[in-house]
């Protein structure tokens, strides 16, 4: 399983909408490496791997770049968990 949902509603959508799909597609696979779902809902994003949990996303990650970085450090990280 690998997943990267943004819901509409979410404070990182406006983020998103700058992201290239390129960048999407590197996160999917990086994703795919291990079971890892990220689900950004609200201020929150719901992280699904070994350990679920719900981490609040911090606003230096509301531009395109910041989420970018943010989402691969959550994606490693719950590797290692």
């Amino acid at each position: 399983m690998e997943s990267l949902i943004i819901y509409k509603s979410s404070i990182v959508c406006d983020a998103v909408s700058d992201v290239s799909a390129i960048k999407i597609n590197e996160l999917i696979s990086l994703a795919k490496k291990e079971v890892v779902s990220l689900t950004f809902y609200n201020e929150y994003c719901r992280i699904v791997a070994k350990h679920t949990r719900k981490v609040k996303v911090p606003k230096k990650a509301l531009t395109s770049e910041g989420l970018i970085i943010w989402i691969e450090e959550k994606i490693k990280k719950a590797w290692q968990e």
